[in-house]
């Protein structure tokens, strides 16, 4: 599959977890992030297409900010490795440029990127 993703994304190493805005509702964990998108892996399947707003909660060691706010919108789910959870791609829309430049700072410090892994 050719990568059709405007910014690498890179796998987190700390547990980043992902809520719905509106409801408060833990939709999973982001496993992978870039400042234009994520991977989620959650227990319920996302609907394409759908515009949702997002909390991005990141670990209590960071940074005083932890939370920040994404609208995004559902670009594939599908179902995941194990029984029971769904993978996901979102693509993170029209965020602050705080929010964005906190999320580059997380990505540089709390992420392994792909040349680390021996995926090849």
């Amino acid at each position: 599959m050719s990568e059709r993703r405007a910014n690498k994304r890179v796998h987190v190493i700390s547990y980043t977890k992902v809520q719905e805005t509106s409801t408060d509702k833990t939709l999973g964990e982001a496993v992978d992030l870039s400042v234009s998108g994520l991977g989620l892996y959650g227990p319920d399947p996302l609907e394409p297409n759908k515009e949702i707003k997002l909390d991005v909660i990141l670990p209590e060691s960071f940074k005083s900010k932890r939370e920040l706010h994404f609208n995004g919108r559902v670009v594939w789910s599908a179902v995941g490795d194990h029984p029971g959870f769904f993978d996901s791609g979102v693509e993170l829309l029209d965020a602050t440029d705080d929010d964005t430049r906190l999320l580059e700072d997380f990505i540089e410090t709390s992420s392994i990127e792909d040349r680390w892994l021996d995926l090849e």
